[in-house]
């Protein structure tokens, strides 16, 4: 390391550069190699040669003073933002030539930092495949730069090393899970402007993250619909891998250290970012001398921790910055094990989180429909039907002779039944989506007239469409009784059902569309819950319908309902004004 010192004259800018990066390198390592299927993480101050560093430097430096937009740029950002070799653990490999020649056309001309960002934002994330690359270790940017595909992680890293080779102002941030669904964090790239502010690509947000479900095309009257609909994944915290925000991790401490503060260069940058609530001092009485930490619901998992929480006195605990509505509780943890400390918390916009103490002596009835929240996405393909016509005629192909015998009006709940009592059945039957929609049957059946379903092997079902060759749309699935196995075909279509054998006995025809298998469904075995500082039994029941009914539970309780028949998916909810309000 002399050397790389002794290179520049004392107080220059490339001399404060090398001095920054050698200072933190002891915080910082890199997996080197793998020996019998184990990675080996080396410390950088010991991996990292001097001749290194002066490149990254030297590079670097030349890339920030030739960029049109150098002056929105100053030397402190310049070495937290540019100037680093690596961004998280991967293995250090020389990148800073490479991407400024391969991407370097994107921002030629551009004078602006924040219009470079979005050109190379969009331009990689349509090229970058979000994709998993099976490999079970860490890879250079080198390497997922020749995959061009990745995980979440991968990508916003890859993106990261690119902008920081142009000379933007990048950064990897991330949450450790996603707060209302799922067992998977998020990774973005970012950009740091002049004044500390973030840029991110979405929705016209200055600071808005890119992890929403896809926007709900159709409009939903709340009133009606049995289900609460959600089109966001949420965020509790937000964290950023940095090169000098460091603190040091005891290895013998870390039993009692959540997972996420391993990492000893990880930032909360929570207060950075959007629909931000930071009137978070919670009532909790504790004299404990314990660290405090604030935690959400993680799938399959129960609470996990996500942030510190402080205590200010015995009496109030403040959990910090918070993005809105999510649920928390705060609790100590000990040897890998969360302990509650208090009973849950809505963090709401606007105002003080709202306690969730079960009130065991006013009781209600609910009655529940699913174990897990609803979103955008499956409204989306469900909406889809909407428009769709069940037709009937003595033509095959339908040509002539058609008579209309249904058509799909309403937003659908995960299937339609249409009884045909006064209409007149020809030979076959056909399920015609409406033009530019591509609904997504799972299961399509014939009803007898005792709500019975006629056998599969008394009618057959066939496929016509403008594109199809063959048997691509796999119609085994239509007839398979899963709801999971289906077709997702992105031109126009129509499904034909010959009822010659069955036409006396047809006397209706169910469409169970593709779902995630989350509805109460009948004969299987479910238990609710409800939390008091743990989680207590209202009771186990066994569905005998698509709905549960419990007529004992605490009202202003979150609760929880498991199927132990099938599916790990589950999430905790209110219920409110009769629905089941998820978290």
């Amino acid at each position: 390391m002399q050397k790389a010192l002794e290179i520049y004259p004392k107080g220059c800018d490339k001399y404060k550069a090398m001095v920054y990066l050698i200072k933190y390198m002891p915080w910082h390592s890199a997996m080197s190699q793998v020996k019998n299927g184990e990675q080996y993480f080396m410390n950088d101050i010991e991996e990292i040669s001097a001749d290194y560093l002066i490149e990254n430097v030297e590079e670097a430096y030349e890339t920030w003073q030739n960029c049109l937009w150098k002056n929105e740029i100053d030397f402190r950002d310049f070495c937290r933002y540019i100037l680093p070799y690596s961004i998280d653990r991967e293995p250090i490999v020389k990148w800073r030539l490479y991407f400024k020649r391969k991407y370097a056309h994107l921002v030629r001309g551009i004078k602006d930092e924040k219009e470079a960002f979005r050109v190379v934002y969009e331009y990689l994330k349509n090229s970058f495949k979000v994709t998993n690359t099976k490999s079970p270790y860490e890879l250079d940017v080198l390497m997922l730069d020749s995959i061009h595909g990745g995980n979440c992680r991968d990508r916003a890293i890859y993106m990261t090393y690119v902008m920081r080779s142009l000379g933007i102002a990048a950064v990897t941030d991330f949450t450790p899970f996603w707060a209302n669904q799922g067992t998977n964090g998020h990774f973005w790239v970012s950009m740091v402007e002049k004044n500390g502010k973030i840029f991110t690509i979405g929705k016209n947000k200055t600071c808005y993250i890119d992890g929403s479900y896809e926007p709900c095309k159709y409009t939903i009257d709340e009133r009606k619909y049995i289900y609460v609909v959600d089109s966001l994944k949420r965020i509790c915290k937000v964290y950023r891998y940095t090169y000098d925000d460091v603190h040091k991790v005891p290895s013998n401490q870390l039993l009692n250290i959540p997972e996420f503060l391993h990492c000893s260069y990880a930032l909360d940058v929570t207060s950075q970012y959007h629909n931000l609530t930071d009137k978070n001092v919670l009532l909790i009485k504790t004299n404990r001398n314990e660290p405090l930490y604030v935690c959400t619901y993680q799938q399959q998992f129960g609470w996990k921790p996500v942030g510190k929480a402080e205590r200010l006195d015995d009496s109030h605990i403040d959990i910090g910055p918070m993005i809105h509505d999510n649920v928390v509780i705060v609790a100590a943890y000990e040897d890998g094990t969360v302990i509650p400390r208090s009973n849950p918390f809505l963090v709401c916009k606007g105002r003080m989180p709202i306690k969730l103490v079960p009130d065991k002596i006013r009781s209600q009835r609910v009655c529940l429909y699913r174990k897990y929240g609803l979103n955008s996405r499956w409204i989306n393909r469900w909406g889809d039907l909407i428009g769709t016509r069940i037709e009937t005629s003595n033509v095959k192909d339908f040509s002539r002779d058609v008579s209309c015998l249904y058509e799909v009006k309403n937003m659908p709940v995960e299937k339609i039944s249409i009884l045909f009592e006064n209409y007149q059945l020809k030979r076959y039957l056909r399920f015609l989506p409406a033009k530019g929609k591509y609904p997504v049957p799972a299961e399509i059946d014939l009803i007898d007239k005792n709500n019975k379903m006629i056998q599969k092997n008394d009618y057959q079902l066939y496929a016509v469409g403008k594109d199809l060759v063959g048997d691509t749309i796999p119609l085994h699935w239509l007839r398979d009784r899963d709801p999971t196995t289906t077709f997702y075909k992105q031109f126009p279509y129509w499904i034909g059902i010959d009822i010659k054998r069955c036409k006396k006995m047809t006397k209706g025809l169910q469409v169970q569309l593709w779902n995630d298998c989350n509805r109460v469904a009948k004969g299987h075995n479910y238990e609710l819950f409800y939390f008091d500082y743990d989680w207590h039994s209202l009771g186990q029941q066994r569905a005998v319908c698509d709905s549960l009914s419990y007529t004992n539970v605490p009202q202003n309780a979150l609760l929880l309902l498991r199927d132990y028949t099938k599916g790990k998916e589950e999430r905790v909810f209110i219920y409110k004004n009769g629905k089941q309000f998820w978290w």
